[in-house]
């Protein structure tokens, strides 16, 4: 019953390491970067590394996520 709990945390730790190993495109930098992104989101991105999630989640150029 206490396998599940650990083989997840283990899992996430994998993925994370993988995550942050990944190079961060130009495309990606740019659009983090964006003078149009609100002052609160961009005050965040210490914490939330939206560049690594963009990254980790396969966005490309021209992919709709959300409209």
């Amino acid at each position: 019953m206490t396998r599940n709990p650990i083989l997840a945390a283990v899992a996430v730790i994998l993925l994370s390491a993988a995550a942050a190993a990944a190079p961060v495109p130009a495309y990606v930098k740019a659009a983090v970067g964006d003078a149009a992104r609100p002052a609160e989101d961009t005050a965040r991105d210490a914490a939330r590394k939206p560049a690594e999630m963009l990254v980790f989640a396969g966005i490309k150029p021209g992919m709709h996520v959300m409209t």
